[in-house]
């Protein structure tokens, strides 16, 4: 399947978790067979428009807000890399610019 469909799968799951909910349970709420449910949440099935309004109903939320925190894996590290780099103190930080420098000069060589 997709990537879109493997992040989908984790968004819904992690909602899920987030209720206390077992597959089972947000799969009874959304009026979808169990399996289906299980197979949306790896990534290994499609889900369609109506199958996520189903699931943004079961949780009472727009469907919009299931696409929320969406990243590609490369959006991921970057977010990571902002994140790890806002903790860092200036001297740190520029420790840190400096060893990117470095590496960037060795690689154009």
């Amino acid at each position: 399947m997709s990537n879109i469909s493997k992040l989908l799968g984790e968004r819904i799951k992690s909602l899920r978790k987030e209720y206390g909910w077992s597959q089972e349970d947000l799969a009874n709420r959304a009026g979808i067979a169990r399996s289906f449910m299980g197979e949306i949440e790896r990534g290994q099935a499609s889900a369609t428009v109506e199958s996520l309004d189903k699931i943004a109903t079961a949780f009472e939320i727009p469907i919009e807000d299931i696409f929320k925190g969406l990243q590609t894996s490369s959006e991921s590290k970057y977010s990571l890399l902002i994140d790890r780099a806002n903790d860092l103190s200036t001297e740190n930080l520029k420790a840190v610019l400096d060893f990117l420098e470095t590496l960037y000069r060795l690689k154009t060589k």
